[in-house]
């Protein structure tokens, strides 16, 4: 029997791939502490964004809170703790139920030269609204060889709602700052979230 290069090919055996699930979670760990992260502009970006991205999974923020200090623009959100395994929490009566720990962050974005707000509605939202951040992510092929002094859109998406924040390239900085320790909402209520919507912004987004 004659074998090719072909079924030499399909008879290797492939290493095994990264598990990114249990590299995020090694990473952060599984005790409840402030979480800071920053995207990197080394070959790290685009996996970092990616860690980002998953951090601030299900967060919510009123457009109210979106803040702009000169090109610097923050967004205060009540993110979950994706990063956190869920916790039982015993009822007095019926089943044990899970949680997921919750904390208040905020999210900065810069150099911001841009900002633009999409709605599959004819009306945005007021903004008192809460929006539910979906995922972040780099609006055009992150591995492309750019120059310093090109654009790029940074998408924040959500459901029925996109925010494309423009900044420069070779000074753009991504970074979440928990503003808290991580809680579980039976065991604390809401009174970070109530807190973090007493903050009054600085210049709100038009």
């Amino acid at each position: 029997m004659c074998y090719t290069s072909a079924d030499a090919e399909d008879q290797q055996t492939m290493r095994d791939q990264p598990d990114f699930d249990k590299i995020f979670r090694d990473y952060f760990g599984d005790a409840p502490g402030k979480v800071v992260y920053e995207v990197r502009h080394d070959p790290n970006r685009v996996h970092d964004i990616y860690f980002l991205s998953s951090l601030i999974h299900d967060a919510q923020f009123r457009r109210e809170s979106v803040r702009f200090r000169g090109k610097r623009m923050t967004i205060l959100v009540e993110r979950p703790c994706w990063d956190l395994e869920s916790r039982p929490v015993a009822k007095r009566s019926g089943p044990t139920v899970w949680e997921q720990y919750v904390v208040p962050a905020v999210l900065t974005i810069q150099p911001v030269v841009g900002i633009e707000w999409r709605y599959q509605r004819d009306l945005p939202p007021s903004p008192e609204d809460e929006l539910d951040i979906c995922y972040l992510w780099l609006d055009r092929p992150a591995a492309q060889v750019v120059q310093d002094d090109e654009r790029v859109p940074i998408m924040i998406a959500g459901f029925g709602w996109d925010c494309i924040a423009t900044v420069l390239t070779d000074e753009m900085k991504i970074r979440l700052r928990d503003l808290g320790d991580p809680y579980l909402p039976s065991q604390r209520g809401k009174t970070e979230r109530g807190n973090l919507r007493a903050r009054k912004p600085a210049k709100k987004i038009p």
